[in-house]
């Protein structure tokens, strides 16, 4: 009868130290997963932050850019029709 409730007894302490190792594998498998989708999540949010900024940014870009080609054509515009103008005007006068 000693060895039934002893082998019993052991059976009873496998179980409960299974059943710890269970959830302490569980709790870190748990973990990983939790660390690994973080990460996809992560990819993912991130980059289409990265694309939201990126338009943000493009955006602004743009317009930055768009204004210094406007300043610049500008300027040869007004050079071009200012030349333009003062030949005009000579020619009135009678100046060539």
């Amino acid at each position: 009868m000693g060895c039934n409730i002893g082998c019993n007894m052991d059976r009873v302490d496998d179980l409960i130290k299974g059943r710890k190792l269970g959830r302490k594998l569980g709790s870190e498998l748990d973990r990983k997963l939790d660390r690994k989708l973080d990460l996809k999540l992560g990819r993912k949010l991130g980059s289409e932050l990265d694309r939201k900024l990126d338009l943000k940014l493009g955006r602004k870009l743009d317009r930055k850019l768009d204004r210094k080609l406007d300043r610049t054509l500008g300027r040869k515009l007004d050079r071009k029709l200012g030349s333009e103008l003062s030949r005009k005007r000579g020619n009135e006068f009678g100046c060539k």
